[in-house]
């Protein structure tokens, strides 16, 4: 029974945690402009941590990200599974967003 109760809540901590990501304001995407540092602070850091290392697990890292530039534009902009669609960050903020995602890979 304590162990069900244990899993219980960890997973109502992690759904809270994963609907903690997906708060953001257009006005702080709109002021941060295209810069990437800033953008990724008010839109990504939340999940993925302040340098893409993850704050909820593997699958929040971002420096192990085998994808294309075009796939991690694609996963911004539509989202996946219970990361939320980005789709009102400009062109160029998505891009500037790509970048910098693309900068943490691990060498």
């Amino acid at each position: 029974m304590t162990t069900a109760l244990c899993h219980t809540g960890l997973v109502t901590l992690c759904a809270l945690a994963l609907g903690a990501c997906a708060t953001h304001t257009t006005m702080e995407t709109a002021a941060a402009g295209t810069d990437a540092t800033a953008l990724y602070q008010q839109n990504c850091a939340r999940c993925h941590g302040e340098r893409g290392g993850g704050k909820f697990g593997l699958l929040m890292k971002l420096t192990q990200v085998d994808l294309t530039e075009e796939q991690i534009r694609e996963r911004i902009r539509n989202g996946r599974g219970r990361m939320p669609a980005f789709d009102r960050l400009s062109d160029a903020q998505t891009t500037a967003l790509v970048q910098l995602v693309d900068s943490f890979q691990d060498p």
